[in-house]
């Protein structure tokens, strides 16, 4: 019926506020705390850079002010449709928790990466460059005068092919394991789980992630699937989880 639904619009707005303020700070976290993790991650998926070379570390925060000052929107947009949606699957009286999280996560993750694609591609090309990177202005200006606006979506199908599995697995194993080990446990163990399944769904999902970062650096457009057995065919397929460690 249509009354349970109207009845739960209070708590569906609640929940959109609820994930869109969520999404802000867990943004801000990730950007400033882990963001050097990423610029040696993303210069160690890069062909002929597997090696832990003093390249690798050089100016880590390289390209972070864009995806702070979008990122962070964007984050809040996916919280806030997820949260929502979630809400909205609960007043319809969806309650399979690993289907209600692979839907929102893949519906919420489609406007996240319309809005962050292009901060993306411009974040992957400098910190390739490192202290040599032109601000993210010239590089999206580079980007249109060589590719036009399509150019500033490359590699946004790998982003949304890598995050909606990783988030999927992160989000489910999360809710594992806090429902099995941190049953009025506190705050700091809830963070540990958190961070345990994190870990798991990177870890997961990382052959993915490279084939994204070569996407995000160049400009030819490859199909995702050729582009992963070109790269396990000319590097190994060990290049395919280059940045694990």
């Amino acid at each position: 019926t249509v009354a349970p639904v109207a009845s739960a619009a209070p708590k569906v707005s609640s929940e959109v506020l609820s994930g869109l303020a969520g999404g802000a700070a867990q943004r801000v976290a990730k950007d400033v705390v882990l963001y050097p993790i990423d610029t040696v991650k993303v210069r160690l998926q890069t062909a002929g850079n597997r090696k832990f070379t003093r390249r690798a570390f050089a100016d880590p925060y390289a390209g972070a002010l864009a995806p702070l000052l979008v990122g962070v929107p964007a984050a809040s947009l996916f919280f806030g449709a997820k949260d929502g949606l979630a809400a909205y699957a609960a007043a319809r009286g969806i309650d399979d928790p690993f289907l209600v999280e692979a839907a929102t996560v893949a519906l919420a993750n489609a406007p996240y990466w319309a809005a962050r694609a292009p901060v993306e591609l411009v974040k992957t090309r400098q910190q390739l460059a490192g202290a040599a990177a032109p601000g993210p202005r010239a590089v999206a200006l580079d980007v249109l005068e060589r590719d036009g606006v399509a150019g500033l979506y490359a590699g946004a199908v790998e982003s949304y092919c890598h995050a909606v599995p990783a988030d999927v697995v992160k989000f489910a194993a999360y809710r594992f394991l806090k429902d099995r080990y941190a049953v009025g446990s506190p705050v700091l163990r809830k963070a540990l789980l958190g961070s345990a399944a994190s870990a798991l769904a990177l870890g997961s999902t990382t052959p993915l992630d490279v084939v994204k970062t070569r996407a995000l650096a160049s400009s030819e457009a490859t199909p995702l699937p050729e582009r992963a057995l070109a790269i396990a065919r000319d590097e190994g397929v060990g290049a395919l989880f280059a940045g694990l460690a």
